[in-house]
């Protein structure tokens, strides 16, 4: 036993001593949240690791980015994080990038202040959200005033307290959510590079890091280091579909993460991305992260653009293509528990499948109906009902219940009328508790389509050809639809496939 306890103890000793042995290496950039943490942790510093860590130690430093740039130039700090190739330094530049930083935009109200360049925001107060870094892309003299929280911004800029506000590009309806700000894009989307000191160490690494490089993209082990699969894609670290056309593929940011306190494409959307990435594979796809105005924008003037999960206006305009319907916004439906009471006595009074709101009420005096309020659906009900029967609605939202599926089951309400796409856009609201839904008569809304759209150009029309096969097809539909309807309660799943026109549940 002894003897095991002294292996044991030289083992650890001997690969400590090694680890030891191993020489320094200092690694630097600012602090910017989620890529280089004070911590050590962060997506850049996990990338660096991966290249250096076999045969460095690493020691990993946050500081600001005039002192971090400096050390690393006059060799007293190895390399440098998160840097622009074109930055005008005197450094040796990675060929390889790391990232490609998203554009960033300037909130502004054009009748105080027109803004063509950043070195016009010169002496003015501009905010943007504190640890992103933003202010390195100010003139020295500009004062910034960082904010916690990048939402409704807006109205600091209406009541003149700033002179405008910089965003990133996936965050300007969060920024400006009534959209009546002018933007401007001053900085446009850049890969970010590492640098090196100007020496024989610096060149040293250099080689290093151009040799490791290809062998973790190419074994695909840099996508688990990034926040989520878009940021990956985006970031565009791979380039070898060179030979390929591209196709820039936008991706509309469309749910608030409170983790990061910013707008985020649905994983249901990046994830149907990369299905038809890898199917039409004649083509190259850069996945991208927008708003809405900027996508609207690159579809007219950016020849082989398209967007996913988009709505087709009533007046069409010709430079746009439109797919087959690929999904479906359905209108708002009553759910409650499954096997209930109060499921049976529903029953006998729907016509033709679908269920009249003021009739259940009338027959129902104690029923407790909920309201989940979105898109006006509150007013809706109550102006359908009338003030007769309103105090009868209870209204809920994000602040009184995050698990409305409780409320059921617990009996705190009987039912609930809320928009399907919230189960699923909400983190799953009704969660999985067994449910039941029915249609309403009248309806509270209309169910909307959407498409794919795609620039009217060769590289479109082939795309929306591609594409619409793909729709059609069913073992396609099964990969792109199951997914998502798995989540759906069973009488949603159905009118849902009807819709759509797939041929997926069991009839």
């Amino acid at each position: 036993m002894l003897r095991i306890f002294i292996i044991c103890f030289y083992l650890i000793f001997v690969s400590f001593a090694q680890a030891n042995n191993k020489p320094v290496l200092t690694v630097v950039s600012e602090e910017w949240l989620g890529v280089t943490n004070a911590d050590g942790t962060g997506t850049y510093w996990d990338i660096i690791k991966a290249v250096y860590s076999d045969s460095y130690q690493l020691k990993l430093k946050t500081m600001p980015w005039p002192r971090a740039m400096s050390l690393v130039e006059k060799g007293k700090a190895d390399i440098l994080v998160g840097v622009y190739a074109n930055n005008g330094g005197h450094l040796l530049f990675s060929n390889q990038h790391i990232d490609t930083e998203y554009p960033v935009y300037f909130l502004h109200d054009n009748q105080n202040i027109r803004v063509r360049h950043v070195d016009e925001l010169a002496n003015k107060l501009v905010a943007g959200r504190r640890g992103w870094g933003l202010e390195k892309h100010l003139p020295s003299s500009t004062s910034f005033y960082g904010v916690d929280d990048i939402r409704n911004i807006s109205r600091l800029i209406a009541n003149k307290r700033i002179d405008g506000a910089l965003t990133y590009s996936y965050n300007l309806h969060l920024a400006d959510p009534k959209s009546s700000l002018a933007t401007v894009e001053l900085i446009p989307a850049m890969p970010l590079h590492i640098a090196f000191s100007p020496n024989e160490q610096g060149h040293r690494l250099k080689a290093i890091f151009e040799q490791q490089m290809p062998k973790l993209l190419e074994n695909d082990l840099l996508k688990h280091f990034f926040a989520s699969p878009e940021d990956y894609h985006h970031a565009n670290l791979i380039d070898a579909a060179a030979t390929r056309k591209q196709v820039n593929w936008h991706v509309i940011s469309k749910t608030f993460n409170k983790n990061t306190k910013k707008l985020e494409a649905m994983p249901w959307e990046v994830f149907t991305s990369e299905y038809i990435a890898s199917q039409v594979n004649e083509f190259k796809f850069d996945l991208k992260i927008n708003n809405y105005k900027e996508t609207k924008k690159q579809l007219l003037q950016t020849p082989g653009s398209c967007a996913i999960n988009v709505r087709k206006p009533e007046q069409l305009n010709n430079n746009i293509l439109y797919s087959n319907a690929f999904h479906a916004f359905l209108a708002p439906r009553l759910f409650i528990a499954k096997d209930s009471l109060l499921e049976n006595q529903i029953s006998a009074l729907l016509a033709d499948g679908k269920l009249n709101i003021m009739q259940l009420l009338r027959h129902h005096v104690t029923l407790r109906l909920a309201v989940k309020d979105s898109f006006g659906l509150e007013n809706n009900v109550r102006e359908l009902v009338g003030s007769e029967l309103s105090n009868r609605i209870i209204t809920v939202d994000k602040k009184n219940y995050d698990r409305l599926s409780n409320m059921l089951v617990q009996q705190r309400i009987d039912a609930l009328i809320v928009l399907p796409a919230l189960l699923d856009s909400e983190s799953n609201l009704l969660g999985t508790e067994p449910l039941t839904s029915y249609a309403l008569k009248p309806a509270l809304g209309k169910t909307l389509l959407t498409y794919i759209a795609c620039s009217n150009d060769d590289v479109g029309r082939q795309v929306i050809k591609a594409i619409n096969n793909l729709l059609s097809d069913e073992k396609h539909q099964k990969a792109i639809y199951m997914p998502r309807i798995k989540q759906m309660e069973a009488q949603t799943a159905k009118v849902y496939e009807k819709i759509l026109k797939l041929t997926l549940l069991p009839q």
